[in-house]
């Protein structure tokens, strides 16, 4: 008789290995030269490797094996995996490729394709991904989604982010037009910000063949993950001209009259999974400045800064986002005000201010220095009477005394700057000449005199040899707003036809992708491209000759700088403070949760009690329903009145909340032609905020005697004002009353 065949338990289909696929490369030169020696993905984020972050996110999510595209500095990537398994353990099993040969990611998968590894539905992503979700519950989604529709090709996964949000594409509008019940991707098209044809485009009615209706999303960011099927290598291997997933795969494919295949996406929203919904991509120093901030107020939770995921690190989390390692020395008269994480051993002396920064591991500022937005790797030193604004500065970077460095500039490692040295904005220095032009300046050891503006710093070709100081050392690597950098010989007087138009905004746009430069940085003009994150107000004019009427007039240059940052922050902390409550709206949040968002957002950001007045009430009046104000106005004041509470604790709080509630009726009815439902909104507001306790009866009383004889009132202003006789005559009588039943008791009782 034949020995019986083992079936394993209860004859299960063996599991498909989870494989994912690790695109190292970028393609583009916005970290030189910061990654000249060292690959994008070891540099430091937070003070973290950026492809620590992403192999945990692949760990957790339970991927095991990870195929990582390496096609520069691989035996540095290698060192550093050996270390990483040392330390974990227990990982993925990891294979390092090499990719010599590709020039773009479709050069990566035509090589995927080769290889012929990859057995099943794999993982694509980049190297460069910050994420807390759990990436399992989207492959599942995929599998099981692949059995409904069998031409399922690929499942992008999509980050919904409010328009204005620091984390939005500052570069291109990206619209996807969506099956509503499904998220298949029926279309997708993408704009440069500021081209002629941005504002109107073709879409194909071939969407409405299958389909009712059709949702269109522009408020997608794309993370850099997908989903994706054993068949996505062989359409790059079949269309050599696929050099990317979006603008060449996705299009292609969407647009095509011979393939089938159908696109799906996965959209991370707040109520996604518990697990998280944030994940994206440092595809540039402007999004490593926005994903760091991002990671240091805690929007990225569990992955934090004193999550401590590397094994030698214990930082604390102090009040107002400062996170601090192990011997971490502070002078007594140092200013260390938020947002900002300090490396192990680091050293500040007295005078110093050190705000919304990320300084790593030994590093000194010393006496009287400003570090302001900027980032700062291991074994940096600032000398005295320094300024370092909105700039990354490599390992081992010195700053000798009086060395200013004006925003958004990148100096390599082992640089060596000053004294007196003053660096344009949006300098690139590197200790070494650029490989491709060895005909750069060397700009070291001449006497140091410097004084040049942004436009200047347009085009360093004229950069005098004395910048870097007398005992500096380094090279010039162009500027991070220079279009010859980019595109070539331009010229500024483009011809009129569409592809050199496309070509003059496609090297604008490239510039944005760069930490602290803005749209007039670029000469982009167009009043409906967002311009996020602020300028700061061109910080580094706080050392220009520009700021001598303010020296002057006896304002401190350094409190200029001050102010500029504090108005960011608030700016920062009203967008931040309308979009979490109306996550806690639209969400049905309770509103224990929404209070305890904004205490923790509160403390971020260090905002007072007036600005969260201003900001609850700016969202209230967003909420309002004009078509029937007394119900509306009823239900969000019964719902919502608790979060008033925390603000509204004492007369001269509540006086004030008086003002915010007019200010903005005053300012919605210079928007809106009728008048008299703004009149009746102010009064309803007022009336149910006074049932509900949130202001008192003399608070509106002191209020409204302080608005009568305000003398710079506007017509809407005094028409608000007096729209609350009624309410105060009641009021007053209410008072008349209650003083005569008083007296009636008193004489009854004698």
């Amino acid at each position: 008789m034949a020995p019986k065949q083992k079936t394993g338990g209860n004859t299960e289909k063996a599991k498909e290995v989870i494989q994912a696929v690790v695109i190292v490369e970028s393609f583009d030169e916005y970290f030189q030269p910061l990654s000249y020696n060292i690959p994008r993905c070891l540099l430091p984020i937070c003070n973290v490797p950026m492809l620590e972050y992403t192999l945990e996110f692949m760990a957790t999510s339970g991927v095991q094996e990870v195929y990582l595209f390496c096609k520069s500095h691989m035996e540095k990537i290698k060192e550093y995996l050996k270390g990483y398994i040392k330390r974990k353990g227990k990982v993925p099993l990891i294979s390092v490729c090499n990719a010599n040969s590709s020039l773009s990611v479709g050069d990566v998968l035509r090589d995927v394709y080769r290889m012929a590894q990859i057995s099943g539905h794999f993982i694509l992503c980049s190297a460069n991904v910050v994420s807390n979700i759990n990436l399992m519950r989207v492959y599942e989604e995929h599998i099981k989604r692949q059995a409904r529709d069998p031409a399922q090709i690929i499942t992008l996964v999509l980050m919904e982010v409010s328009q204005g949000h620091r984390i939005e594409s500052r570069t291109e509008n990206a619209y996807y037009f969506l099956h509503p019940q499904t998220n298949q991707i029926l279309h997708h098209h993408t704009e440069l910000k500021g081209s002629k044809s941005e504002d109107n485009f073709p879409a194909p009615l071939e969407m409405f063949a299958t389909v009712k209706e059709v949702e269109v999303r522009s408020d997608l960011l794309d993370t850099c993950i997908a989903i994706c099927s054993k068949d996505v290598p062989q359409f790059f291997e079949d269309n050599f001209d696929y050099q990317c997933i979006r603008n060449d795969f996705v299009k292609g494919v969407l647009h095509s009259d011979i393939y089938v295949e159908t696109m799906y996406a996965h959209i991370l929203q707040d109520t996604s999974f518990k697990e998280g919904c944030y994940a994206a991509g440092v595809t540039g120093t402007a999004a490593y400045d926005i994903i760091s901030r991002d990671i240091i107020s805690r929007w990225v939770y569990p992955v934090c800064v004193d999550s401590n995921i590397l094994p030698d690190t214990d930082y604390k989390q102090d009040p107002e986002s400062v996170y601090k390692d192990s011997g971490v020395v502070l002078a007594r008269q140092c200013w260390i005000e938020k947002n900002i994480v300090l490396g192990k051993n680091t050293h500040i002396e007295k005078g110093s201010r050190i705000r919304h920064s990320v300084l790593g591991d030994n590093c000194v500022v010393k006496s009287d220095s400003i570090v302001q937005g900027s980032y700062l790797f291991s074994n940096t030193s600032v000398g005295k009477g320094c300024s370092v604004l909105r700039s990354i500065l490599g390992f081992g970077v010195q700053l000798l005394d009086n060395v200013k460095i004006g925003r958004g500039c990148m100096i390599g490692d082992n640089v060596i700057l000053g004294p007196n040295a003053t660096i344009p904005p949006f300098t690139r220095i590197a200790a070494v000449k650029k490989p491709e032009e060895f005909e750069d300046l060397d700009l070291g050891t001449a006497s140091p005199s410097l004084s040049q503006d942004d436009n200047d710093a347009k085009s360093l070709t004229n950069v005098p040899t004395s910048v870097v100081g007398v005992q500096g050392r380094g090279f010039l690597w162009g500027s991070t707003t220079n279009y010859k950098d980019v595109d070539g010989d331009r010229e500024d007087d483009y011809d009129s036809e569409e592809s050199d138009n496309m070509e003059y905004f496609e090297a604008q746009n490239y510039c944005l992708n760069y930490m602290a430069v803005t749209m007039k940085d670029v000469d982009l003009k167009e009043a409906d491209i967002l311009d996020y994150p602020p300028s700061d107000d061109d910080l580094e004019s706080e050392y220009s000759e520009d700021a001598s009427d303010d020296v002057d007039s006896g304002i401190p240059i350094n409190d200029l700088a001050i102010s500029d940052a504090a108005k960011q922050n608030e700016d920062e902390y009203m967008m931040e403070a309308v979009e979490t409550l109306d996550r806690a709206h639209n969400n049905k949040h309770e509103v224990s949760t929404a209070l305890l968002e904004l205490k923790s957002l509160r403390m971020a950001h260090n905002a007072s009690p007036e600005l969260q007045r201003l900001a609850l009430m700016r969202w209230f009046a967003t909420k309002i329903d004009w078509n029937n104000l007394n119900k509306s106005i009823k239900a969000l004041v019964d719902k919502w009145n608790p979060l008033f509470e925390p603000v509204t604790d004492g007369d001269e709080a509540q006086i004030h909340m008086m003002w915010v509630v007019e200010q903005c009726c005053a300012n919605i009815a210079a928007d809106r032609s009728d008048t008299k439902s703004v009149r009746m909104a102010f009064q309803l507001i007022v009336r149910y905020l006074f049932d509900a306790e949130i202001i008192s009866e003399d608070a509106i009383l002191e209020w409204f005697d302080e608005a009568k004889d305000k003398p710079d009132s506007s017509g809407i202003d005094v028409t608000l004002i007096n729209s609350l006789q009624g309410l105060i005559d009641y009021l007053q009588s209410s008072d008349e009353e209650s003083e005569e039943d008083t007296d009636s008791e008193d004489e009854d009782s004698e």
